[in-house]
């Protein structure tokens, strides 16, 4: 009876498992020719931003497919990212092209983690500006920081794109929180109430400023500006629907 129960319980989680890894393998935008990395893609359009899962053993492939510069938004656990830069100098990749934010997951500081968000589209977007370079993303996964950065980038650059749509589009259905079948409880719920009302305040401000033709600066970071009223009030009315099932 055991042995059965515990075969019923390895089969689910496979199927469980399985649905989630083809998930994060679909979404919009094509598969960089000579990148094997798991979610990597290129971002909505573009030819030369890339976002995915942390490289690792896959690095070896980024001068083939001629990876100019890396942007790591993650904040180092151990010291990975230190071994991934390291890894990237040796590959020949200059040290000046090669980008670290500090960026966390949960138990967010939500100004610092606007000002960081700020600093990674800006960086994106100076290095998608020239055309000879290509940039690649990631935090650790490429779902849930790396989807929060490509939704606003696409924002940002794609005038006819809202804030829902490229929710679905960039952050579920690359793997995004709950997205993802087997992902435990406390981590979906770290997300929703972290990044989620992060997502919200950002794509709200990105599309008032596309409408006023302004620049995003980390100005936005203010207290007196960020946790407005009317922006808590926008998470407060919007949070619920922001769920990927």
């Amino acid at each position: 009876m055991k042995n059965n129960l515990l075969k019923i319980l390895t089969a689910l989680l496979f199927v469980s498992f399985s649905a989630s890894a083809r998930e994060i393998k679909g979404g919009p935008g094509q598969i960089p020719e000579g990148l094997t990395i798991p979610n990597a893609r290129y971002v909505g359009d573009s030819k030369n931003v890339i976002r995915g899962h942390a490289p690792a053993e896959h690095a070896g492939e980024f001068p083939a497919a001629r990876v100019t510069h890396v942007l790591i938004i993650k904040n180092q656990v151990k010291t990975e990212v230190d071994e991934e830069i390291a890894q990237l100098v040796e590959l020949g990749l200059s040290q000046d092209h090669i980008h670290h934010i500090a960026y966390r997951w949960k138990d967010l500081d939500p100004l610092v983690s606007c000002e960081q968000t700020v600093e990674a589209l800006d960086y994106i977007a100076h290095m998608a500006a020239v055309p000879s370079n290509k940039l690649y993303f990631h935090c650790t996964a490429g779902v849930d920081r790396t989807g929060l950065v490509a939704a606003l980038y696409r924002l940002q650059n794609e005038s006819q794109t809202n804030a829902f749509q490229m929710f679905k589009d960039e952050m579920c259905a690359h793997g995004y929180g709950d997205a993802t079948y087997f992902r435990p409880n406390h981590v979906k719920e770290a997300i929703h109430v972290g990044l989620t009302p992060l997502y919200i305040k950002l794509a709200h401000i990105i599309i008032e400023n596309r409408k006023a033709k302004s620049v995003l600066s980390k100005d936005i970071c203010q207290p007196n500006f960020f946790q407005s009223p009317s922006l808590e009030k926008k998470v407060t009315t919007e949070l619920a629907k922001y769920k990927c099932r």
